[in-house]
Formats: structure tokens, C-alpha cells, sequence
């Protein structure tokens, strides 16, 4: 699902998608040149905002999709894989996928 950062406040930031409503979410981006800035894009599947998801936490982590850490990712659509996130900026999408410990 496509959201739009409305605010940051360090790692923590606050959602809005397309049905206008809002989530506070931490994201933190390990090892890649990427920052999430205000008025940026995100994709990111909406379970990850899902208190009732088991794998749901108030904090994540997210690198690069090359890097040892996090699950082997062979699913690219973000609506069936939350192990993925991608940014939308400078009329680019960068692909990071979910760290974990």
C-alpha cells in the first residue's frame, strides 16, 4: 500500500495513505544511503501496520535487498510480501528489504 510521510519526528514516522488515514510507525534504513524525508512516498505492506499481524513490532529495520541479514526476498510485489519496503524519491523507487535482531 502507498503511503506519504506527513511528519518525522527522528526514526518515527507518521503515515497517511490514499483512505486518509494516519500510522506512526519507527523505521530505521541500516547501511544504505537512502533517508525518508516529509512529503516522500513509501510502499509498504500493510500488515507490517497491523497490530493483530504476528510478526507486527513498533520498530523496524530495513537495508539493502544484497545483504545477508533479514529473509531471502523472491517475492517483489510489496501487497504480497512483507518482508519489502520500497521508497518512492527523486522519481526513483529503491527496493530495501526487512532486517531482523
Amino acid at each position: 500500500m502507498q503511503f506519504i510521510v506527513y511528519k518525522k519526528e527522528n526514526d518515527t514516522y507518521y503515515l497517511r495513505n490514499v483512505k486518509n488515514e494516519t500510522f506512526k510507525v519507527e523505521l530505521n534504513f541500516i547501511g544504505v544511503d537512502v533517508k525518508l524525508d516529509v512529503k516522500d512516498f513509501i510502499l509498504l505492506n500493510s500488515k507490517l501496520l497491523d497490530k493483530n499481524f504476528v510478526e507486527y513490532s513498533e520498530v523496524y529495520y530495513f537495508g539493502g535487498l544484497d545483504e545477508p541479514y533479514g529473509r531471502k526476498i523472491t517475492e517483489m510485489d510489496i501487497d504480497k510480501n512483507p518482508e519489502l519496503l520500497a521508497i518512492y524519491k527523486n522519481n526513483k523507487y529503491v527496493y530495501l528489504k526487512r532486517f531482523y535482531g
